[in-house]
């Protein structure tokens, strides 16, 4: 793949746990040193496979979290470039308990109790509805959203939906993409470098799993978030 095919700066808006981790692996493979990663969390560059705060005007694709909503605007002051934003989403309760077990697992958390668990899913639901009306709204032909459950269930295609995105090409090599997923088959980051989940963990096996708690929070944002996202309702179908 041709540097000059990677049109402008990708903005890859994530919320936690939303398989930005995956998503990344694949671009890296797929258009190799062509791909410079700049993450706006940890603030490190990587460019060749090293690591400097200096290379990251030079870099082309720019992770956030965004969690201060800054939205489009986030980067305007280091990254003029034209932009394209890819935007990662999951259901908001089963990106929310595997951020709340990442937390413990880090040390964000000091105890594990149901009390601190419906803190911070209360906490991070907000954020989660936050983060939908700050990127998910505009009507945007440079927006491209990339849900979990799409890329989990039928990756190939997703990929192809991605490059074409990136590149303004509608070449795909199939075969290299179907190559990279077959070595990277899908890896549930939980926080451990050597994780190689490749299943997908059911929300029912969560500690503080409440089903009559998670059809009402659900049941309040489908009709305000999951029509218009194409999310499926885990529980109330």
């Amino acid at each position: 793949m041709n540097s000059q095919l990677f049109q402008g700066v990708v903005v890859n808006a994530s919320f936690p746990r939303s398989g930005h981790r995956f998503l990344r692996e694949l671009c890296v493979g797929y258009f190799g040193r062509n791909m410079r990663f700049y993450d706006t969390y940890s603030k490190n560059a990587i460019i060749s496979g090293k690591v400097t705060n200096e290379a990251a005007l030079t870099c082309n694709y720019i992770k956030t979290h965004d969690f201060d909503l800054e939205g489009f605007s986030i980067v305007n002051d280091i990254f003029p470039l034209r932009r394209k934003y890819l935007v990662q989403v999951r259901h908001p309760l089963e990106s929310i308990a595997s951020y709340y077990e990442f937390a413990l697992k880090n040390n964000e958390i000091k105890q594990d109790t149901k009390k601190n668990w419906l803190l911070f899913l209360n906490e991070k639901l907000a954020y989660w509805e936050g983060f939908c009306k700050t990127w998910l709204y505009e009507d945007s032909k440079q927006v491209l959203l990339v849900k979990y459950e799409d890329l989990y269930t039928n990756t190939a295609l997703e990929m192809h939906k991605v490059i074409k995105f990136i590149t303004n090409a509608e070449y795909v090599d199939k075969e290299k993409v179907l190559s990279l997923i077959n070595k990277k088959n899908f890896n549930q980051y939980v926080g451990e470098n050597n994780s190689q989940k490749s299943k997908k963990r059911e929300l029912r096996d969560f500690k503080y799993f409440d089903l009559a708690y998670f059809k009402t929070l659900e049941l309040r944002l489908a009709d305000a978030y999951f029509s218009a996202l194409g999310i499926k309702c885990l529980f109330n179908s």
